[in-house]
């Protein structure tokens, strides 16, 4: 009898586990004539990421594509309302495309039929039951189209492979240690006045993120803490090396708790005071 109950406790737990749902939201404007190849790049890396958060958290992954005839703001305001997730679900919403800061309203996102503000999606998502939100944006911010270059830039496809070599139960702990938060993540690749850097292989600071997250879920105890700031000094610095240019990421994690210091405030230091810089 004893044993009995001990495999239903089991499984029960497993079930629990595997209740968990992972929307991973992607849009992408990989048609624009300038950007388009850097932005299916970027969807494609963003995509393999996703699979490996669901993967390490036993987590359902849901994945809706908005690129192509669906790189709609209708189609993907429509989305975000209809949405019921869970508590413990999370929702990650990634951007690549074309962006502009608007004195009063923020960062604007450029799709297809019509502006949307940032803040819209952050609002939209706030009001959702789910525990943990994310809104990553890699697009400029300023009104000036987005110039190629093609620097030696650090490539995340190929660090992806390296993963497979190194220990797994540590990067399966960081991977769920990186879901064990509550709140709203907002990141942004530059700031007011800046340019977000892409070349056909994709933007630079998706590279660079992604590779901050391989970097530090392969180690010790990591925390979005250690890979933002990671994020931060390595766009920050590979464009300035490289470019002469600035691009500098920010953050808003001011809503953002771990869960075992929940109601106490973030370990992150805030990043949305904006400066302005002229490139």
């Amino acid at each position: 009898m004893q044993k009995l109950l001990f495999i239903l406790l089991i499984l029960f737990s497993l079930q629990k586990i595997e209740a968990k749902n992972f929307y991973g939201i992607i849009v992408a404007d990989i048609e624009d004539p300038a950007i388009g190849e850097a932005c299916d790049r970027d969807a494609g890396k963003i995509y393999a990421e996703f699979q490996k958060f669901a993967y390490h958290n036993n987590a359902t992954l849901l994945i809706e594509k908005f690129v192509g005839s669906e790189f709609s703001k209708t189609k993907i305001l429509d989305y975000l309302i209809e949405i019921k997730p869970k508590g413990d679900d999370v929702i990650f919403f990634y951007y690549s495309g074309h962006g502009k800061y608007e004195q009063g309203l923020g960062k604007v996102l450029n799709i297809k039929d019509g502006d949307l503000e940032l803040k819209t999606i952050e609002s939209i998502l706030d009001n959702k039951d789910s525990e943990l939100k994310f809104v990553v944006t890699d697009c400029c911010s300023q009104r000036i189209p987005i110039t190629f270059i093609s620097p030696p830039k650090v490539n995340s496809e190929a660090k992806i492979g390296e993963l497979k070599e190194k220990g797994v139960a540590i990067r399966q702990k960081n991977y769920q240690r990186l879901l064990n938060y509550e709140g709203l993540l907002v990141l942004e690749s530059s700031q007011p006045g800046q340019f977000s850097y892409a070349d056909d292989k994709g933007g630079i600071f998706t590279d660079l993120f992604i590779n901050a997250i391989h970097f530090h879920v392969e180690v010790g105890t990591t925390s979005w803490k250690q890979i933002l700031d990671k994020t931060r000094a390595d766009v920050e610095n590979y464009v300035g090396d490289n470019l002469e240019k600035n691009q500098i990421p920010v953050c808003d994690d001011t809503n953002l708790y771990q869960k075992l210091h929940s109601g106490k405030p973030s370990e992150i230091v805030p990043r949305n005071d904006y400066l302005r810089v002229k490139n």
